[in-house]
């Protein structure tokens, strides 16, 4: 929320606080006073892929319900790292629904707009306590013993296990082979990355003349590592190095790997 600052070097200023300060340590402040030199904005994205067929739609979330007690351990319990913590809590709450496409038309836009404010409701942060009727049904899930000293590993957990399905819509019969080998490296060994399918482009990056529909062919995420690409080049590369070479630039300017398998390679293992 806006707040004044009262004393310090930046009395009389604006600054965006947390709500419950001082009771909890923010991280920090976001001053509204002008600033010189240049300076980073990082923004959140909100992240799109490809759905995995025409019956379904897909949307991802940063928001998961969770028992009181351990959204109350994994907040407090001690750790050496604070952005640990915080990377943990991140990863474990984004999640991915395919859920089937309406049929019976558009809601109007009151009611949209109704429905835009619960949603924000519902979904007020990365870790929130679940509802009581859910905490009802959880039964003994939810003793606050029971997470005094487990929270962060189970956050770990989930954080580092792939919990979507890798079946969806793929553009080659070598995207196949890919997604089949990274299946098979799960069932076989412990990895820690996840994969995703047909990001859309805009959604990795900020810039310029991107087409709505363009997307990359796979995102492979962790926890405290840096962000990979995966794109499977069929024969049309050639045809296309200019472009691709723009990609890929852009891509590693926003803080992502690229690597580029050729389709024969694929097929020849």
């Amino acid at each position: 929320m806006l707040r004044p600052a009262k004393q310090g070097k930046n009395a009389g200023g604006q600054f965006y606080g947390c709500k419950s300060f001082p009771k909890t340590k923010c991280p920090g402040t976001v001053s509204l006073t002008a600033v010189d030199g240049p300076f980073e904005v990082f923004l959140p994205r909100l992240m799109v892929a490809e759905s995995a067929s025409d019956s379904v739609q897909t949307r991802f979330f940063q928001s998961i319900g969770l028992p009181a007690g351990f959204v109350r351990a994994a907040y407090e319990q001690d750790v050496d790292d604070e952005e640990e913590r915080r990377t943990l809590i991140r990863t474990a709450s984004q999640w991915r629904l395919d859920y089937p496409v309406t049929r019976v038309g558009s809601v109007s836009p009151d009611f949209g707009r109704v429905l835009a404010v619960a949603e924000s409701i519902l979904t007020r942060g990365s870790l929130t306590p679940c509802s009581p009727g859910m905490e009802e049904k959880l039964g003994n899930l939810t003793d606050d013993t029971l997470w005094t000293t487990s929270a962060l590993e189970t956050l770990r957990r989930l954080a580092f296990t792939q919990t979507t399905s890798l079946n969806g819509r793929l553009d080659s019969d070598e995207e196949r082979l890919f997604v089949e080998w990274f299946d098979g490296l799960q069932s076989t060994s412990v990895t820690r990355w996840r994969l995703t399918s047909q990001p859309h482009f805009h959604s990795l990056v900020t810039a310029r003349n991107i087409k709505a529909n363009e997307r990359i062919d796979f995102l492979l995420t962790c926890p405290f590592e840096t962000p990979i690409v995966i794109e499977i080049d069929g024969e049309q590369h050639s045809e296309h190095r200019a472009v691709d070479h723009g990609r890929d630039q852009a891509l590693k300017a926003a803080g992502y790997d690229v690597y580029r398998i050729s389709a024969r390679a694929m097929r020849e293992g």
